[in-house]
């Protein structure tokens, strides 16, 4: 089955296959695919494909060779081959792009077709299924491609041109009579025209509702009726989207509409509207909606606050505290008790007297290996806490006896060296007294006579007499040692 050239505008094919086959008339039939203008691209599947006749193949057919082991890696191949095949986005055929065109707003004063010189070129858009779009201008080529499109959006209206307004793509028009007129008549479609002076809108705030309400009058003073008058409304919550409105006549040149206003803050709102005739334009209003009632009040309420006082037995206290009353002075105020409950507690003391239950009854205790642990626990706290009684007199004796011992070791050494007693400037050694004999019932209470009769005390007098011994060798040479 042969495919017309005019039912497709582009041919590609994309082969799914493994390339193992036993061979055939490949290049002629390229050859003749060529010619069609039809691409060809493979996608290699398997580990054992080909893979060496599908890049010939892709190659010689001008599109792309791929290869999947992953059978996801499938979607995104297809994805990629759609996106080559799109057309470009700009569109510049040889012999220029006509335009066809209507007698709607905004391109009202345009005369035919002529009117309007040819595009060099245009952006690829397309027009999405919408009632409010309309599509004033479009290619003569192709009516799907629009070239001037205008809608409502919003609170406004928005327009497209897909070609140029300089030299590159709008040569011609630069040099026609209607470059200058198309702009500034497509600006002013999508321009929000002015207040009128024809019209007089007001809101009124009825309980928790408000109507809006227009008021419409030629200059001559008489009623504009049968207007068509419709707009949105935009809240304090920039979240929501705008609101609808839509006004009916309700009387000689009277408009009304209740607006949906349940939050407190401002609202404006954008109305259009269209008389019989054709005449149209816009409208600007807004409202301020206002909080809570007890929000409303500037000063403060102080027969409440001394109704409040007085019935939880408090203090008011006025600005300033000028009364001398203190913040925190809780004199006149009662303790305040509270109450807690003791449910936890208790259920808490309850479990473990139910675990023990269940330990005394269910498991056999040796109560004699108990008793002996328990007696063994109490001498060993006892001991550590109990302070260790110290005896003086012992201690003073051990303490003594050491001193005693240290003293007669460190005389005794130098008793026994003569030459470490021999006083200098060549003086004699001295005779060694003899010692008394040592006390071994240990130290002896002091006597009379300030000595102690041994021990420490005892030798201290027997140094102390062989000193003055010595100092009277010195002065008396002639005497003795021991006169």
């Amino acid at each position: 089955m042969s495919l017309p050239p005019e039912n497709a505008r582009i041919r590609h094919i994309l082969l799914l296959t493994d390339g193992v086959s036993a061979g055939g008339e490949y290049d002629a039939l390229l050859k003749k695919m060529a010619r069609a203008g039809i691409t060809l691209s493979t996608v290699a599947v398997g580990n054992d494909a080909d893979r060496d006749l599908l890049d010939r193949l892709a190659r010689l057919g001008g599109g792309q060779s791929y290869v999947v082991r992953d059978p996801r890696q499938l979607g995104q191949i297809f994805v990629r081959e759609a996106r080559t095949l799109r057309r470009p986005l700009i569109h510049q055929p040889p012999g220029g792009i006509q335009l066809l065109s209507d007698a709607s707003q905004p391109l009202a004063g345009f005369a035919g077709d002529q009117a309007l010189p040819n595009l060099s070129g245009i952006v690829l858009a397309g027009v999405k299924p919408d009632r409010t779009i309309r599509v004033p201008l479009r290619s003569a080529a192709s009516t799907r491609d629009p070239v001037l499109a205008h809608w409502q959006i919003g609170l406004g209206r928005a327009a497209v041109f897909t070609g140029d307004a300089t030299t590159r793509w709008a040569a011609a028009w630069v040099k026609s009579p209607a470059y200058a007129s198309f702009w500034p008549q497509v600006i002013r479609s999508v321009a929000r025209s002015p207040g009128s002076g024809e019209f007089e809108v007001r809101t009124v705030r009825d309980g928790n509702q408000t109507r809006l309400i227009v008021e419409a009058a030629e200059e001559t003073g008489e009623s504009r009726n049968f207007l068509a008058l419709s707009g949105k409304l935009a809240g304090p919550d920039y979240r929501k989207p705008a609101a609808d409105v839509h006004l009916q006549q309700t009387g000689p040149g009277r408009y009304e509409a209740i607006l949906g206003t349940p939050d407190a803050g401002a609202y404006f709102a954008a109305l259009r509207y269209q008389s019989p005739a054709g005449q149209s334009g816009s409208l600007l209003t807004g409202t301020i909606v206002p909080p809570a009632p007890e929000l409303r009040d500037l000063s403060s309420n102080e027969l409440f606050l001394e109704q409040a006082a007085t019935a939880t037995t408090g203090r008011v206290l006025r600005r300033g505290f000028d009364n001398g009353a203190s913040l925190f002075d809780r004199e006149g105020l009662r303790p305040s008790i509270s109450f807690r409950p003791l449910r936890d507690l208790l259920l808490w003391i309850l479990m473990g007297i139910l675990l023990m239950d269940v330990a005394v009854r269910r498991i056999a205790w040796d109560w004699p290996a108990i008793k002996k642990l328990a007696a063994f626990a109490v001498q060993q706290a006892h001991a550590f806490l109990t302070t260790r009684t110290v005896e003086p007199a012992a201690m003073l004796a051990a303490l003594h006896k050491v001193r005693h011992d240290v003293a007669e070791q460190r005389f005794r050494r130098r008793c026994a060296d003569p030459d470490a007693m021999a006083m200098p400037l060549g003086l004699p050694s001295l005779p060694v007294l003899p010692r008394p004999p040592e006390s071994r019932s240990g130290p002896t209470r002091a006597g009379s006579d300030g000595s102690d009769g041994g021990g420490l005390a005892g030798n201290l007098m027997l140094a102390k007499m062989r000193a003055a011994q010595v100092i009277r060798e010195i002065e008396h040479p002639t005497r003795g040692p021991h006169e």
